[in-house]
């Protein structure tokens, strides 16, 4: 007959019992590891109860941070001051005693741990007597004009912008350079110290 004829009663011998839509139900069922409404109620009240669980951990946790923290700042503020204490101390006695720390000739010397000395500091900026202030200095650099104002002062305070300042002596070329004696004008210097260094040696080393 017909190729139609055919197909239909090719359906004709399927099983009535073939239901597309009882056959997704089960395979979500099966995806999901429920069985049923018993065991749905169990999962969700241990879900709810994990919810709990990590909300305690979690203040727990936050709580043992901010201990940990807070003995951790006071530990370290107990090492950096005696640190400080150290390193004025043991540069003091440097300064005074030369010949017997360092080794002849040099700046530096050493321990079984460690090394130390003198290098030169950075570069600052300072006044250039006791009797000049910062504000003394501003007023000098706004008398120089808006132009000039603009670059060594910061508006907001009005106060000296020491970095830009600095800058214009130490890199400043052409016009832009600053003289030593164009600060010594302004009533400020830039001085170089020796600062005082104490490195650890590697383990390697000592």
């Amino acid at each position: 007959g017909k190729p139609w004829r055919k197909n239909l009663n090719q359906l004709e011998l399927l099983p009535k019992t073939h239901n597309p839509t009882n056959s997704m139900t089960s395979l979500k069922l099966k995806k999901n590891g429920i069985s049923g409404k018993d065991e749905y109620d169990q999962k969700v009240n241990r879900a709810a109860l994990l919810e709990v669980e990590c909300a305690e951990i979690s203040a727990r946790y936050k709580l043992l941070q901010q201990r940990l923290k807070a003995k951790a700042e006071k530990l370290l503020k107990e090492k950096q001051k005696e640190h400080k204490q150290l390193m004025e101390s043991c540069a003091a006695y440097a300064m005074e005693h030369q010949t017997e720390v360092l080794k002849k000739g040099t700046r530096y010397g050493e321990t079984a741990q460690a090394r130390y000395g003198f290098q030169l500091g950075n570069p600052e900026l300072v006044p250039l007597n006791s009797k000049t202030t910062w504000k003394h200095i501003a007023a000098a650099i706004a008398e120089k004009g808006k132009a000039f104002a603009s670059r060594f002062l910061v508006f907001k305070d009005p106060e000296v912008n020491k970095t830009a300042l600095k800058e214009a002596n130490l890199h400043g070329e052409g016009r832009a350079r600053l003289t030593d004696d164009d600060l010594a004008q302004l009533g400020c210097k830039i001085v170089q110290c020796d600062a005082f260094y104490i490195k650890p040696k590697a383990e390697s080393e000592s």
